[in-house]
């Protein structure tokens, strides 16, 4: 018996309202956590942040290996001043800092808590204030990324087996070193860096169930969406879409049935409405339940972050060609960074171009290079945040990475099968 189409928008409705729902309990059940064992682990924390300062680095010296204390500070100061007593701070998310230096601020505001708000941080949601209050209640912010190191590779080497499992090891061994290549010893050492990540390898490791259940896709992908938007701080959202869609793509093509254009076009049209719709659901909370405009605050930021304040057409500081440039600059690093890079990519087309001259590449697997254009398109859409952050936003590439080799497995794949029919 065939539903009714009349269903298939109302369950999308349903689905999203029970999403904010979780998201405001989510967030009122982190606020009423023991607030002193959260200051003191915070105060903890502050005090060893403070020795390092807003930017160490843990590797090589390059600018792609050093850690975001600046951003992790200011996670560690929403997750303190967010409190049942005061329950306005679950949807206004004060700050306790100009902007300058929020690791030295972090440490003024745990040694005087009666300071008032610099400003109020309103356009995030910052859903991982109920995950890191809860962890802040046991451990101190070090403590906490010793174990989420260990959740972030857990979970990865989790999606390598799937992969191997229904893919093949070669799936498995691309997607590995796609993530190699944007160092995930350092995205795993930072609590904004991981988030996008930690999303991404947990969708990842559904996608088998997806594959069987197609009929579910929508739904699937705007749900990451929303959780996407829920708990990251802006860093690398893309690849929340970009990492699952490769892996359904390559799984759907095993399984006999090449996705077409539409059909990746309506996935990514689902995850981006999830993202776009919960965003706008916290503006529009906040300025409903609360004294702050967050509507106002937030389309502004919008429209500075699409350089449609004026500012990047007066200077062209924050232009399209300047934000792909940094990111060039951050994926190759210097020289031999570039060479290394260089040969890599070559080799790849270099099995491309052998297999179209032999006409063994079939031509209909060209819809998963979209996935993979699809950061470069971001990095030039949100051309002003891409051009400042570039040197960890640059991790989008992953998804290009991904769908490009993805690519040639693919057309080595048609080439085998194409043997077997000769033979």
């Amino acid at each position: 018996m065939l539903r009714s189409p009349k269903k298939r928008p109302a369950k999308y409705v349903l689905f999203f309202l029970a999403t904010v729902a979780a998201a405001l309990l989510l967030l009122l059940c982190g606020a009423c956590l023991p607030q002193s064992r959260i200051d003191n682990h915070v105060m903890q924390s502050a005090s060893i942040m403070l020795a390092e300062g807003c930017y160490p680095n843990i590797s090589d010296g390059a600018q792609t290996s050093q850690l975001d204390n600046f951003t992790d500070a200011l996670m560690l100061m929403e997750s303190k001043a967010t409190t049942i007593r005061r329950p306005e701070t679950i949807l206004t998310n004060p700050l306790y800092t100009n902007g300058a230096n929020p690791v030295s601020d972090l440490y003024r505001y745990c040694v005087d808590s009666n300071i008032e708000p610099a400003s109020f941080y309103v356009r995030y949601w910052m859903g991982f204030r109920g995950f890191l209050r809860l962890a802040l209640v046991f451990l101190n912010y070090y403590q906490i990324k010793r174990y989420l190191a260990l959740a972030f590779f857990g979970l990865f080497a989790a999606v390598i087996c799937s992969l191997a499992k229904n893919t093949g090891t070669k799936a498995a061994f691309i997607f590995a070193l796609s993530v190699i290549l944007v160092k995930p010893q350092i995205v795993c050492a930072s609590m904004q860096f991981s988030c996008c990540f930690l999303i991404a390898f947990a969708a990842m490791l559904l996608v088998p169930w997806l594959s069987r259940n197609l009929r579910h896709a929508g739904l699937f992908f705007m749900e990451v969406g929303m959780v996407t938007m829920f708990l990251d701080f802006y860093s690398t959202p893309i690849i929340t879409f970009g990492l699952p869609a490769v892996y359904l793509y390559l799984l759907q093509t095993k399984q006999g049935h090449t996705p077409k254009l539409k059909e990746i076009l309506r996935n990514f049209l689902a995850w981006f409405a999830g993202y776009l719709l919960m965003w706008l659901s916290k503006l529009v909370l906040t300025s409903l339940l609360t004294e702050q405009d967050a509507v106002q605050n937030g389309l502004g930021s919008l429209l500075m972050w699409l350089g449609a304040d004026g500012f990047a057409l007066s200077n062209g500081a924050y232009s399209p060609a300047t934000a792909l440039r940094q990111v060039v600059k951050a994926i190759c690093q210097d020289r031999d960074g570039a060479i290394f890079l260089g040969g890599l990519l070559a080799a790849a087309l270099g099995v491309l171009a052998v297999n179209l001259v032999r006409r063994k590449l079939l031509i209909r697997n060209w819809p998963v290079l979209l996935i993979g254009l699809m950061p470069v398109i971001w990095f030039a859409v949100s051309a002003e945040p891409t051009t400042v952050h570039y040197w960890f936003q640059y991790r989008s590439v992953v998804v290009c990475f991904w769908a490009l080799f993805g690519f040639v497995f693919l057309s080595r794949k048609d080439e085998e099968k194409q043997e077997v029919l000769c033979s």
